[in-house]
């Protein structure tokens, strides 16, 4: 037979795990993944520009920091008198080489961003004038 005096102390030992099972999930949703930096290079730095930008960083710059798997997306521009010379060098610290995506005009190419820092070059040539 149910009490008052027996019901009492279970419900707080409930409220009691519940509580912190709630504290758990507050401390894991609160770590942050690592971030990771792009470094954008023009080559020869005064050729042109190469800036990057994330989803949640929309402020183009010259450097950004992104999670894995983030989109990065990149514009590159000539200075007056040279042109791009071939598609950018995006690689991780790692090694291997990234391919961009290409979404068609209008839109910005990107790539998934590596567990690891990544440096995007673009290579730039004088045309002469």
């Amino acid at each position: 037979m149910y009490s008052p005096m027996n019901i009492v102390p279970s419900i707080f030992k409930r409220m009691r795990n519940v509580m912190l099972l709630v504290v758990t999930m507050l401390m894991l949703s609160a770590q942050t993944a690592q971030a990771y930096t792009v470094t954008a290079v023009a080559n020869p730095n005064y050729g042109g520009t190469v800036q990057v930008r994330t989803d949640n960083n929309t402020e183009w710059a010259s450097s950004v920091d992104a999670n894995a798997n983030d989109k990065v997306y990149f514009k590159i521009t000539a200075a007056s008198g040279y042109s791009i010379n071939g598609t950018p060098n995006i690689a991780p610290n790692a090694g291997m080489s990234i391919t961009p995506t290409y979404p068609g005009v209008g839109a910005d190419p990107y790539f998934t961003m590596p567990a690891d820092n990544v440096t995007i070059t673009a290579n730039f040539l004088s045309s002469g004038i």
